[in-house]
């Protein structure tokens, strides 16, 4: 993954109505994700496999699929989810996308998200671009599209440093060595003493 502040800004996360209006099946899915988050890929990494996507629905984090195809609400919930396992755990997403449907329901909920992503995404690659939080649910996902803006952010900028070279020369003495062994316990009729460790 490389993000700088020019692919955030061509960043465009799918909004509702254009998600497929097609039922898709799986490895379609798989790539309307990858097209649409594939720069947060990690190197060698996948947005989204098909395990992953069963795995999401057995926990009841995406709707189960009708007759083995998805469409827009699977869509939707997959795009959170996948950016959102990277700050939080599948409860607290669970969560959140309860509360945001709940509150604004799931077509404007998603569109929220999308737009306060890419808001998210800009402040943290763009220091000179500030966002407003909101109160409530939208609140909650503004505050956890800060933490995973950061980390996205922070990531990018640790891939960038460059990498420690190992020594020359130390082969195994490189690796950590373990502790060594206490002295032998005093004699006895010696005074007492306290080993910490």
């Amino acid at each position: 993954m490389h993000l700088d502040k020019q692919t955030v800004k061509n960043f465009h996360c799918p909004r509702w109505a254009e998600l497929p209006n097609l039922p898709l099946y799986m490895d379609q899915v798989v790539l309307v994700l990858k097209d649409a988050l594939g720069d947060f890929a990690d190197v060698g990494e996948a947005v989204l496999t098909p395990s992953m996507v069963n795995n999401y629905v057995k926990h009841k984090m995406v709707p189960p699929p009708e007759k083995k195809k998805y469409g827009r609400k699977q869509l939707a919930a997959l795009v959170v989810v996948s950016m959102m396992k990277r700050v939080l755990s599948m409860q607290e997403i669970t969560a959140l996308i309860g509360a945001m449907v709940a509150d604004y329901g799931i077509e404007a909920a998603y569109d929220l998200f999308c737009q306060r992503l890419e808001a998210g995404l800009n402040s943290a690659f763009d220091a000179s671009i500030q966002v407003e939080r909101g109160e409530g649910a939208l609140g909650a996902l503004d505050a956890a599209l800060v933490a995973l803006c950061g980390k996205l952010y922070l990531q990018d900028y640790l891939a960038g440093l460059p990498q420690p070279q190992p020594e020359k020369g130390k082969g195994k003495e490189a690796k950590e060595k373990k502790p060594e062994k206490p002295d032998k316990p005093p004699l006895v009729g010696a005074e007492p003493q306290t080993i910490l460790r």
